[in-house]
C-alpha cells in the first residue's frame, strides 16, 4: 500500500511507501483551462467560461491575486503550532489557563525572525511566479473555489463539488495531468524494495553478484525518481530462480522481496 501526500509540506517524506505529488494539493490538477471549459461548455452562456482562453485569463488573474496570501501561508507554516488544552482538575479558571498558554506561545514567537521568514516566503512565491507554476504550487482548493465563483458556475445550477467532479472527468488523462503525475505514478507502479541486494549478499559466496549489482542499480533509479520499466519481469524471474536454490529463511525472504518489485 502507498500513501500520497501533497507537496505543500515542510519536510520531504522519507518512508518508501509515502509518495509526494508534484502539486500543492490534488485540486491543482483540476486547474486546467481546457478541462474547465470542456466541463462548462454544455451550459453555454450560463457561465463566463466562453472559451479556454477566457478560462486561462481568469486562472492567471487569480494566481496573481493570491501573492500576499501565499506569502502569509508560507510564513504561518514556519510558526510554532499551539493548541489550547484545559485541565478541569486545576484550580485555575479556563481563562487563566488560556492566558498562561497564550503567553508561552507568544514567548516562542519572540524568538523567531518574522521579517526574515516573510522575506524568505516572498522569495519562494516570486520564484513560483517566475517559473509559471502558480497553478501547481499555489493553494489549489482556494484557486478552484475562486474560479468557480469568478466564472459564475453557480448560475448554471452546478454545486462546487459537482463542478470539481465534472472538471476531473475532463482533466483525467490530459497531457498536463499525465506530465504532472507521471513520476509519482511510476514510483508506485515500478517500486523496487531496498533490501534485495542485501538479501542476495546474505547467500554468501554463492550469491549472484551481477544480479545484486543490477538490483542495486534499479533501486538507485527508483530513489532518484526515474525507475526503468524494462527488465523488471526478468529480474523477478532471476530472483525466484535464486530463491529455489536457497534454504529457508533466505528462500522466503527473497521470494517476498521479489514479489514487491513493481512491473509495468
Amino acid at each position: 500500500m502507498f500513501g500520497l501526500v501533497d507537496a505543500d509540506r515542510d519536510n520531504q517524506p522519507t518512508a518508501d511507501h509515502v509518495i509526494e505529488w508534484p502539486v500543492a494539493m490534488i485540486e491543482n490538477l483540476l486547474l486546467e483551462p481546457e478541462a474547465i471549459y470542456a466541463a462548462l461548455r454544455p451550459f453555454g452562456s450560463q457561465t463566463a467560461a466562453t472559451s479556454p482562453a477566457v478560462v486561462s485569463d481568469v486562472l492567471r488573474a487569480l494566481v496573481s491575486s493570491r501573492v500576499e496570501e501565499e506569502v502569509q501561508l508560507r510564513v504561518r507554516r514556519s510558526l510554532p503550532v499551539g493548541r489550547l488544552v484545559l485541565d478541569l482538575g486545576l484550580q485555575q479558571s479556563a481563562a487563566e489557563q488560556a492566558s498562561g498558554q497564550a503567553e508561552k506561545w507568544a514567548t516562542r514567537l519572540e524568538g523567531l525572525d518574522i521579517p526574515g521568514l516573510t522575506a524568505s516566503a516572498r522569495t519562494q512565491v516570486e520564484s513560483v511566479l517566475e517559473g509559471g507554476s502558480g497553478l501547481e504550487r499555489f493553494h489549489g482548493k482556494r484557486l478552484l473555489r475562486a474560479a468557480f465563483d469568478r466564472l459564475g458556475v453557480r448560475g448554471a445550477g452546478l454545486s462546487h463539488s459537482a463542478f470539481a467532479l465534472a472538471v476531473a472527468a475532463h482533466a483525467a488523462g490530459t497531457e498536463r495531468t499525465t506530465r504532472l503525475t507521471a513520476q509519482a505514478v511510476d514510483r508506485i507502479k515500478l517500486y523496487f524494495p531496498p533490501r534485495v541486494p542485501e538479501a542476495l549478499s546474505e547467500l554468501g559466496e554463492g550469491g549472484p553478484s551481477s544480479l545484486s549489482e543490477r538490483c542495486a542499480a534499479e533501486r538507485e533509479s527508483w530513489e532518484v525518481g526515474s525507475p526503468e520499466a524494462g527488465g523488471r519481469e526478468e529480474i523477478r524471474r532471476a530472483l525466484f530462480n535464486v530463491a529455489m536454490q536457497a534454504d529457508d529463511p533466505a528462500r522466503q525472504n527473497i521470494v517476498s522481496l521479489a514479489s514487491e518489485i513493481g512491473t509495468p
